[in-house]
């Protein structure tokens, strides 16, 4: 069995109702600092350390979205859907861009559902 790449999370995204609520809550609760944003529509937050990265994500969903749901993409099709309130992507660090084919290669039986 070949060795499989060191992964790590580096950040996880979600749409929210309210940005500025959000945000608060974010940094009152669990003492998360402002990273950089754009005004009224996104904000990235994180608790620092050696470089000003960000852990969370959050963008300010449309005011048709829906409350929540997992999926924002049809895996079968292909194709976008309705957006919806909650989970919106999460960014994979595999350490090169050569580390990560294998877990994205159409023939990997996880290419086309990532669905936990």
């Amino acid at each position: 069995m070949t060795a499989r790449a060191r992964a790590r999370i580096v950040h996880v995204g979600f749409y929210v109702k309210d940005l500025d609520a959000s945000v608060a809550w974010y940094e009152e609760v669990l003492g998360m600092e402002k990273q950089f944003g754009f005004p009224g529509r996104a904000r990235a937050l994180g608790w620092g350390g050696e470089k000003e990265d960000h852990d969370i994500f959050l963008v300010q969903a449309p005011d048709a979205y829906e409350e929540p749901s997992p999926m924002h993409f049809d895996y079968e099709t292909l194709t976008p859907v309705k957006g919806r309130i909650g989970f919106y992507h999460v960014s994979i660090d595999f350490g090169s861009f050569e580390a990560a084919i294998p877990a994205f290669s159409l023939d990997s039986p996880h290419a086309r559902r990532v669905m936990h």
